[in-house]
């Protein structure tokens, strides 16, 4: 479950709590201790902890090359490498993504991993695949019919440096 869903589930467990004091204020003794009760498994219910893989993705920022003349080695590591290939005989042309650029790939390892790869053909999505830590590389490969498509795009997810993008237009 993603943090901003945990995020809104604490808030509505304050707004469900605060409507159930509000409540509480107007019953007798018996019947608030009764609420009191029955509110408290409900937030307990609301509260998700993150899971292991969660825990580890410490950084949302979209980042880019700073100098796109002078891209460090840090840069193309992490930028997305979209490569079209062969169209097959129904139309359908292959396409690999891949997390690095110009011989220089992203590792994978239990604490510094690709977490995710989406990928759009113009602005629509295509596919989001997400990655556990330390068992898949960032490479995906999908079949497109690219009739009339203008560009693709790339989104990758860096568990500790963030989200890097890159457009390949046709």
């Amino acid at each position: 479950m993603k943090r901003r869903e945990i995020i809104k589930m604490l808030g509505l467990s304050a707004v469900v709590g605060s409507a159930g004091l509000m409540a509480a204020c107007s019953m007798n003794d018996s019947k608030v201790e009764e609420n009191a009760d029955t509110l408290a498994e409900k937030a307990k219910e609301a509260v998700v902890e993150l899971s292991e893989r969660d825990k580890k993705i410490v950084n949302r920022q979209e980042l880019s090359f700073y100098d796109p003349e002078k891209p460090t080695d840090f840069e193309l590591k992490h930028t997305p490498q979209i490569d079209v290939l062969a169209k097959d005989k129904d139309g359908f042309t292959e396409i690999k993504i891949s997390v690095g650029q110009k011989g220089i790939v992203h590792p994978t390892e239990e604490n510094h991993w690709i977490d995710y790869i989406k990928f759009w053909a113009d602005d629509k999505l295509v596919g989001n695949i997400l990655y556990e830590a330390g068992i898949a590389g960032g490479f995906a490969y999908f079949k497109l019919k690219l009739d009339n498509v203008k560009s693709l795009k790339a989104e990758i997810g860096c568990n500790i440096h963030g989200i890097w993008k890159h457009t390949l237009n046709l």
